[in-house]
């Protein structure tokens, strides 16, 4: 097997280095929008990211005020299921969630 540090960025994911037996997650792109207006924006964390690590993410974005603003509350991502939006624990993976909403718990109830 190849080392892991020896693949591209891309070509990391799941891939295993038998020098330290490790492995190397690849970044993902998850869109999330913004449950109040529908603006929707992208950040990049590790395909084995937490919700609090998508969180964090769009804290450090300059160029998306409304959803810095959103999280100085009690925001939650949330992800659509059966027409509705169901929260999803700040300790929880992705899992393969690669589109979230981020609401505050009121709106999120009364959708």
């Amino acid at each position: 097997l190849q080392n892991v540090t020896s693949l591209p960025a891309e070509s990391q994911s799941l891939a295993y280095s038998s020098d330290t037996s490790t492995f190397a997650y690849a970044p993902v792109q998850v869109s999330v929008s913004h449950g109040m207006t529908q603006e929707d924006i992208s950040v990049t964390v590790s395909e084995m990211a937490t919700m609090r690590d998508v969180k964090e993410q769009l804290r450090r974005r300059e160029d998306a005020p409304s959803f810095r603003r959103l999280l100085e509350g009690a925001a939650v991502l949330a992800v659509a299921a059966d027409d509705e939006l169901e929260p999803v624990a700040d300790d929880e993976q992705l899992r393969g969630r690669w589109r979230l909403t981020l609401c505050d718990m009121e709106t999120l109830q009364s959708k």
